[in-house]
């Protein structure tokens, strides 16, 4: 556990970001591997399959998502506060939220996933695979979840290098079983897609289950032999009075990127191939920034837990001149080279062609993205939801319109809607600046903590409250 609160704000900011930087990077070099070995081992048309469960996963999983927001602000904060009473209360009903959720989730994609698939205009030659490796795995939800939870929480506390090693094991784990469980090997058939969806689920219950035996001996606040295994309705109701706003944000992007995929879906497999090989550059690009918007998520909470407003404002600065750098790195990469990166995933001259215009295009809404993730992480660590899900709103309709119009009504076809999703990235940042810049978010504040006369303090001995 770590006190962000204290000490110089670069130096923290770059070393507590570092590791969820290096983190995330490595998750998205395995999407980027997983992709590789799809498209090379099973063809364009598997890669196809696999690309189109992935703009849905995202979207069933965003209830999720924004539920572990809500308890990394709210520990951070309660952390912050040294309310330590309140900390561990939040914590067990945050478990118990997302374990039950995602058990439903699970059930949903095995029973609907062929309606679901279907919403979104799956071409009827992909339906069989994507469906089979959507309902594979979603198995694995259960110890997703229960990952990301467990990373999450370790980061409102100020350790972002443990669920660095958890990453990485889970990583290196993935691109173990990937080959042998698509090719098969010995006694274990070839797989196809569901092997890539088995690697991914057999790595995570392994790291799942290392994970929880190191980090009770290690952390008593995870330590499940001593939780006090009690429902709070206040902190269940805080949780999802955050958590629901920020999913419902959460579901509006994965929302309009599932409209999207199914105008993509219009315009033939190799388009969509394409895009599969661009989500996933989208993905390891905008890594760094969101990353760095986690790391200032918590920075923030535990600041304004500790009652220091001026810092939080330091927090923001430095984190939006570290990811302008980063911005303008993969710029320069994916203007000059970007039929190479997409000659990575395939050989096929018309996906890399719509490739490598995808990526030329998109490259300029990387760096719009990274101030917004910066911005939006400032007051969401303040625990101000409503205002973003509704800037949210405004920009996920700018980006359908113009994606439609462009994409549908003019010549432009997939580069119309390129442009259109360029385009929606600029109108989030201005909104979402005028928003910082107002002010008011500040006293979105959450955790209050307890004072003593004496010092005028928190004091940790007390149980503390929530606003």
């Amino acid at each position: 556990m770590r006190d962000l609160s204290e000490g110089d704000v670069f130096k923290l900011l770059v070393s507590f970001s570092i590791p969820m930087v290096l983190g995330n990077l490595f998750q998205s070099l395995y999407s980027i591997i997983d992709g590789i070995f799809v498209g090379r081992i099973l063809g364009h048309e598997a890669l196809a399959a696999v690309s189109i469960s992935t703009p849905l996963v995202f979207f069933l999983m965003a209830l999720l998502i924004g539920l572990g927001m809500a308890a990394i602000i709210l520990v951070g904060q309660s952390y912050g506060a040294k309310n330590y009473d309140l900390l561990s209360r939040i914590i067990v009903n945050s478990f118990f939220i997302n374990v039950a959720i995602s058990l439903l989730l699970t059930m949903l994609i095995i029973f609907l996933g062929r309606e679901l698939l279907a919403l979104i205009n799956t071409p009827e030659n992909l339906m069989k695979d994507a469906y089979i490796f959507l309902a594979w795995y979603s198995t694995g939800f259960i110890f997703l979840v229960i990952n990301n939870w467990l990373m999450g929480i370790l980061r409102g506390l100020g350790d972002s290098r443990t669920p660095l090693y958890l990453t990485i094991i889970s990583v290196i784990l993935n691109i173990i079983f990937i080959p042998f469980l698509i090719k098969g090997i010995g006694p274990i058939p070839p797989l196809g897609v569901i092997g890539s969806a088995l690697a991914t689920v057999f790595a995570n219950m392994i790291t799942t289950i290392l994970g929880y035996y190191y980090l009770v001996r290690k952390n008593p606040f995870l330590n499940i032999s001593r939780w006090k295994w009690t429902f709070d309705t206040g902190i269940i109701k805080k949780i999802f009075y955050i958590g629901i706003p920020a999913s419902l944000q959460m579901l509006i992007v994965s929302f309009s990127g599932i409209i999207l995929m199914g105008l993509v879906n219009l315009f033939g497999n190799e388009v969509i191939a394409a895009y599969g090989i661009g989500l996933r550059i989208d993905n390891f690009s905008i890594l760094p920034s969101l990353s760095i918007g986690m790391a200032v998520s918590t920075m923030v909470a535990q600041s304004i837990g500790a009652g220091k407003r001026r810092r939080v404002h330091e927090i923001t600065a430095s984190a939006a001149r570290l990811t302008v750098m980063i911005g303008a790195v993969i710029i320069i990469l994916c203007t000059f080279f970007p039929r190479q990166i997409s000659y990575l995933f395939t050989e096929d001259g018309s996906v890399v062609g719509c490739a490598v215009i995808y990526l030329r295009i998109m490259c300029w809404a990387y760096l719009d993205l990274s101030l917004f993730f910066i911005l939006q992480s400032t007051v969401r660590g303040a625990g101000s939801m409503m205002v973003p899900l509704f800037l949210s709103i405004i920009s996920m309709s700018v980006r359908i319109g113009l994606a439609y119009i462009l994409g549908r009504h003019t010549p432009l076809r997939e580069i119309g809607v390129w442009i259109g999703i360029l385009i929606s990235t600029l109108v989030g940042l201005v909104q979402i600046y005028a928003y910082y810049k107002k002010g008011n978010w500040y006293s979105e504040r959450i955790v209050k903590a307890p004072l003593t006369p004496a010092s005028n303090g928190p004091t940790p001995a007390q149980p503390g409250t929530i606003l």
